[in-house]
């Protein structure tokens, strides 16, 4: 029977309030076995095809405008993310095993978070650029040029990779006990 100082659990337990502030916080990872795989695959296929589309329509579409030059960059961090997919779906389709090496392992890790802030800065670029467009629509047409967009997208390249360098560096694999 449960007391009132405890809650009653499956099997026939109980648990008490002070075991539940004693206890440590498990969390059960392995649902991540199935659906990291069946999630990754799609992302990788989709992402593929609809980037790939993008990148090849923004080469083709000529001259390009500021917002055009934002977009092409976001596509084409999106992109290099996508071709890193395939080493993460076997990764955890084999439980937790990466074969690749240490290179390869920096190399995902890296896209990865490229990816992330690249991003994260490029539609703030986007949302500033937008802002500039709506609110003061004459200074942008004469503020913001293609070069413009070219160089904040070289500056955001530039402080993504030289933020990562840490990440090259101190990344590496181990054996799981």
């Amino acid at each position: 029977m449960a007391t009132a100082a405890s809650i009653p659990v499956a099997f026939n337990q109980s648990v008490t309030f002070t075991s539940i502030f004693n206890a440590s916080c498990r969390f059960d990872e392995e649902f991540k076995y199935i659906l990291l795989p069946v999630s990754y695959t799609l992302v990788f296929v989709a992402g593929l095809v609809l980037n790939a589309t993008a990148l090849w329509t923004f080469v083709k579409m000529r001259p390009w405008n500021p917002n055009a030059i934002f977009m092409f960059h976001l596509a084409l961090s999106d992109f290099l993310y996508v071709l890193s997919l395939p080493t993460l779906i076997y990764y955890y389709a084999n439980r937790s095993h990466w074969p690749f090496g240490v290179a390869a392992c920096k190399i995902v890790r890296f896209l990865f978070y490229a990816n992330l802030y690249c991003s994260i800065l490029l539609l703030t670029c986007i949302s500033l650029h937008r802002y500039m467009g709506i609110c003061h629509p004459i200074k942008a047409l004469s503020l913001i040029k293609p070069r413009h967009a070219h160089l904040a997208c070289a500056a955001v390249w530039a402080a993504v990779v030289v933020c990562l360098v840490p990440n090259l560096v101190f990344v590496t694999t181990s054996r799981i006990p």
